[in-house]
């Protein structure tokens, strides 16, 4: 992160940069002051240091491939790179346009980079883009215009990128993104408010850009506010998908048409050996089985032979998606690509890769578990709650009526449930069609489940009758698919609401020995024991006991949390977090609580904040925990102690650590 405007840290410099830095200095005394607007994109590595600190020479390999892409790109967008210290750089475009291209090509190819490598050697680079009045002095450049793109990178999250008001109002027609609005945000050392807008790449428009605003009505709009932004470390999961809504910007009531049927093309192989020959054609056979079976909605058509034309062939079927693989083998070793295509606009919306050992006597097993990892990220009938397809249709369908849906979309639906009034209810009208319709189909009654728990946390309903519907909808479910530990899992969080831990942990303890290695059943399983049962809070500090039985089970859940964590190195399921946070606190350990939360910054998620204030004040940083609990306020839209009480009620928290939060609440000014 820059620490000035002049990005030099003199005491790190060698001589040669303190040199260099001298001469350039002494040609802006001797230049002309120079006035003119300019768009100035600033980036930096996250946790450069820390990478440093671990691997000095590995790190400094990929940071100089990355400036490679970085100097490519910006040359190609008529950039200037026009000042760097170590993992830092500010870049001079001559218009917000050719900025944000940049910015998003330079994302775009060191995320392809960083997808090839182990996650230590990752680099993950932060942008801010801003545009504005810079002053020029030879070949460096000052001003606000720069000073604010420095502070907007300091805020954007790892491989994102922030932009100020000004860019996206030039940007806002040109580029057929989604804007997730984030207000008007203090920056250091700036006098005025920035309103900021998060790019969000990953959605895309099917007109012009448009910010998440314009795309939601929000629970603010009635009593139920003050409770969602309150919400449960649950939700800090599934972020991604549950508070922005990617629909389309023309404004149009009219349904977005969705087809349910799937195209898979038989797995490319370029191997003459018989062997990896029957292994790719006994591959594609069953994924095609296995789509079908997941669904009694979902029309699966499986092509005799492979297509040079991906368009003519959806059109032909009337797919939306087509799956595509490709296979090499080399000696004993395989490599499986495998991609799922969105046919409307040609985009790659999923892709894996898979490396594993070609030997006969395992063929079958490896079979079965790209299958089973593929159908889990597909269509989220794994264990993994969630699906590729079923997000892409939620996320792109902008309107729907309920008759015109089939079973299989009203379930994606209900999964990426934008927790807005009228999706909930559309959502439970549509699912009550569909077990009503399709009865066996496992995974309408355990999103019908999931929906509902999602509901009573967020005082969508208070009916304790909905509580027991949902308890009731993943029993069936499970009766439908006993060996699905999301369903297990889901039936877990409904009974830790309803405070029943004795049946939550018999469900928790089923759902990992379905899915031992699932890092979602792991991290939300560690999380409800932790906080479930009646732990308190000097239990919760004694590590020498033994509470992984009974009424206290939070050693099983620390156990089950690390193990979640090992496993899930880029943290897709972060409620793993913050159950270790907890405990780390708990026990005093505020450094590594601190790093533990930071793993995956939530400036919307409202624990975020409230954990992020406690450990900051406990480390005597008053400054830091103020901010973090002003940011709290700004969400919960006051400060009513209240609000936070409830919320340690419904998370069973209240017992142990309320007397802990409680006078620091008070302290920064919770009444």
């Amino acid at each position: 992160m820059f620490s000035s405007v002049h990005y030099v840290h003199y005491h790190h410099m060698s001589a040669k940069i303190l040199l260099k830095f001298i001469f350039i200095f002494r040609n802006q005394l001797m230049s002309s002051t120079e006035r003119k607007m300019a768009a100035i994109v600033a980036m930096d590595v996250t946790s450069y240091s820390e990478k440093m600190g671990r691997d000095e020479e590995g790190t400094l390999k990929h940071l100089r491939a990355c400036r490679e892409i970085i100097e490519t790109v910006v040359a190609e967008n008529r950039g200037r790179i026009f000042n760097t210290a170590g993992d830092a750089f500010m870049i001079e475009f001559s218009s917000a346009v050719s900025a944000l291209s940049a910015a998003v090509e330079i994302q775009k190819l060191i995320k392809n980079r960083n997808d090839s490598l182990e996650q230590i050697e990752r680099m993950y680079f932060r942008m801010g883009v801003n545009v504005g009045d810079i002053i020029i002095e030879g070949e460096n450049l000052y001003g606000e215009g720069v000073n604010i793109a420095a502070r907007l990178e300091g805020i954007a999250a790892p491989g994102g990128i922030s932009i100020s008001e000004k860019v996206y109002a030039e940007v806002r027609k040109k580029f057929n993104f989604v804007f997730d609005d984030k207000g008007h945000q203090e920056l250091k050392n700036i006098d005025d408010p920035v309103r900021v807008y998060e790019l969000n790449t990953e959605a895309v428009s099917t007109s012009s850009a448009v910010t998440a605003g314009d795309r939601k009505k929000t629970a603010a709009k009635n009593s139920r506010n003050m409770i969602i932004v309150g919400f449960s470390v649950l939700i800090v999961a599934v972020a991604g998908y549950i508070f922005f809504m990617k629909k389309d910007g023309s404004g149009s009531n009219n349904p977005i048409k969705v087809s349910n049927t799937i195209v898979v093309l038989p797995i490319a192989n370029t191997s003459k050996d018989e062997l990896a020959l029957n292994f790719s054609n006994g591959l594609t056979i069953e994924l095609t089985n296995a789509l079908s079976a997941a669904s009694k909605g979902l029309n699966v058509i499986r092509l005799p032979v492979r297509s040079n034309d991906l368009g003519s062939t959806a059109a032909q079927a009337g797919a939306q998606y087509i799956i595509d693989g490709n296979l090499a083998v080399a000696g004993d070793k395989f490599r499986l690509s495998m991609s799922l295509i969105n046919t409307t606009n040609n985009a790659t919306i999923w892709n894996k890769t898979y490396e594993k050992s070609m030997i006969a006597s395992e063929i079958f097993k490896t079979q079965d578990e790209i299958i089973f990892g593929i159908i889990q990220e597909v269509l989220g009938t794994g264990v993994g709650g969630h699906s590729i397809i079923g997000d892409d249709i939620a996320n792109n369908k902008a309107n729907y009526s309920t008759d015109k849906l089939t079973s299989f979309e009203c379930v994606n639906i209900a999964r990426a449930w934008k927790f807005e009034i009228d999706i909930y209810n559309k959502s439970r009208k549509c699912l009550d069609i569909a077990i009503s319709s399709d009865p066996n189909y496992a995974d309408a009654w355990a999103a019908y489940a999931q929906l509902l728990f999602y509901a009573y946390a967020f005082y969508f309903t208070t009916d304790p009758k909905d509580l027991e519907a949902g308890i009731n909808y993943a029993n069936k479910a499970i009766s439908l698919r006993v060996n699905a530990g999301n369903y297990y899992i889901t039936k877990a969080g409904l009974l830790f609401l309803k405070k029943n831990f004795v049946e939550m942990n018999t469900a928790i303890d089923k759902a990992v020995e379905l899915s031992p290695n699932n890092t979602s059943v792991l991290g939300q399983g560690g999380y409800l024991k932790i906080w479930g049962g009646n732990c308190t809070i000097d239990q919760l500090r004694d590590k020498k006991g033994t509470y992984e039985s009974g009424d206290c089970q939070w050693q099983k859940g620390y156990k089950l949390s690390l193990k979640a964590l090992e496993l899930d190195k880029v943290n897709v399921s972060t409620e793993k977090l913050y159950g270790l946070t907890a405990l780390y606190f708990a026990w005093g350990d505020y450094k590594k609580a601190l790093q533990t939360i930071q793993l995956v910054p939530a400036p919307n998620f409202i624990w975020y904040h409230w954990w992020s204030g406690m450990i900051y004040d406990a480390m005597g940083d008053t400054e830091s925990a103020s901010k973090s609990f002003e940011a709290s306020k700004k969400l919960l839209g006051g400060n009513d102690l209240k609000i936070v009480t409830t919320q340690f009620l419904l998370w069973n928290l209240k017992g142990s650590y309320e007397s802990l939060f409680t006078p620091v609440f008070v302290k920064y000014g919770f009444k």
